[in-house]
């Protein structure tokens, strides 16, 4: 194996991101193998998701806004699989920009992962999630969300983008939990 030997600032990025991603921190580092360091650049360290002022008018809201939260840290993470298990087969989403109906888990799915990838491709991680004041409306086995989301981006540009957002989640069994039925956004820059 070939040995590599990296500039300082590179070092402390890699010791950044090996204590995000799995909690190690090295004390001194001064190579290290090309393999390793690739393997560390396709690493996505956690983004800080959190929740400003829920509004719970009952039990069933709160399990709706933790289900929101979690929907944000796996797709925040990039964890495709885990996201796929919050949303409901018949979810829809609305594409703005090709003015598009987007319509079932696989097709949602897809382009979902087209936004992640570009953004990441871009060099632009997720870094932070805002939900700020859910206000989650239960009738039965359906729940309607709204919320404020602000999702501020890290990398070589950094960058955030604030939302008026409304999802609909659905409850088909109480062992399934809530899934995600319908959502809408319109993502802004905004400045940070």
């Amino acid at each position: 194996m070939k040995e590599t030997i990296f500039p300082r600032n590179y070092i402390a990025q890699l010791k950044a991101a090996m204590a995000i991603v799995g909690g190690i921190s090295f004390l001194t580092i001064s190579t290290c193998t090309q393999a390793l360091a690739e393997e560390l650049a396709s690493a996505t360290p956690e983004a800080d998701v959190s929740c400003i002022n829920p509004h719970l008018v009952c039990p069933e809201a709160g399990e709706v806004i933790d289900t929101l939260k979690q929907i944000a840290k796996v797709y925040s993470a990039g964890d495709f699989s885990k996201l796929s298990e919050y949303l409901d087969n018949d979810i829809t989403t609305f594409d703005d920009k090709k003015k598009k109906l987007i319509v079932g888990k696989p097709a949602v799915m897809e382009w979902v992962r087209e936004q992640w990838d570009k953004s990441k491709s871009e060099g632009n991680p997720v870094e932070s999630y805002t939900i700020d004041h859910p206000f989650a409306q239960v009738r039965g086995d359906t729940a309607i969300v709204t919320f404020r989301a602000v999702k501020r981006f890290g990398g070589k540009k950094p960058k955030a983008f604030a939302s008026q957002c409304t999802d609909i989640f659905v409850k088909h069994t109480p062992q399934e939990g809530w899934k995600k039925l319908h959502y809408r956004t319109h993502w802004k820059e905004i400045s940070i």
